[in-house]
């Protein structure tokens, strides 16, 4: 009985796969709110890492706000959405065979460059 609980709490709660590569040693502040860009700023900006979002079970929206708040733990300014396209999993044995299609969003974590972080 109690397994059938977590795997029911699990399964209604849905998942999604966060990760975050850095791509620098340096640490900020969480920031209060995160841009989404769809295309390189003109303004000077440093590259936090790359974050990647992925999930069957949440929608496009939700998605995207899973990758503001992991940008705004980070200390990120902004993100440049670098893909949002869908992919099909298939998985199984050789009893069942199925497949589902996975939302994922990749997006590079930027910081805007500012006199303070230069010094």
């Amino acid at each position: 009985m109690r397994f059938i609980l977590i795997f029911l709490i699990f399964f209604i709660n849905g998942c999604a796969t966060i990760s975050y590569l850095p791509s620098t040693s340096q640490k900020f502040l969480p920031t209060q709110s995160v841009e989404i860009l769809w295309e390189k700023p003109q303004r000077p900006y440093i590259e936090l890492g790359q974050i990647s979002v992925e999930s069957a079970d949440y929608s496009e929206e939700t998605l995207f706000k899973k990758l503001k708040q992991k940008a705004m733990e980070i200390g990120a300014d902004a993100v440049i959405i670098r893909s949002t396209k869908p992919y099909t999993k298939t998985m199984g044995s050789w009893l069942f065979v199925g497949s589902s299609t996975i939302r994922r969003i990749e997006a590079l974590a930027i910081k805007w460059e500012s006199e303070e972080i230069n010094k």
